[in-house]
């Protein structure tokens, strides 16, 4: 959805679902978006382009391929608000639960 302050907010839910590449197309430019279902992992990657602000929303237990994420909102129902880089890509991780 895009906010009122021009924000894009993007909210995953892939399930199963073994791999999908596609570009989400904004007034802005296109959005970059690739999952891949790897060993119970998503392996999710959004390049959004320089000029676009998007904000994703994965369950706290996401990771980075560094490590637990701690940028961000942290809402009560256990998702994440985690505002990514306007022109470079970010990589995600979501174990199946």
């Amino acid at each position: 959805s895009i906010q009122p302050d021009g924000i894009f907010k993007l909210q995953p839910r892939l399930g199963d679902l073994k791999g999908l590449e596609t570009d989400l197309f904004t007034v802005r430019g296109p959005i970059h978006f690739k999952s891949q279902l790897k060993d119970g992992v998503q392996e999710i990657t959004l390049a959004p382009p320089a000029n676009v602000k998007l904000t994703v929303i994965v369950p706290d237990y996401a990771t980075s391929k560094t490590g637990p994420l701690t940028d961000g909102t942290l809402r009560e129902d256990g998702w994440r608000e985690l505002p990514l880089t306007a022109g470079k890509p970010t990589t995600l991780l979501i174990p199946s639960r």
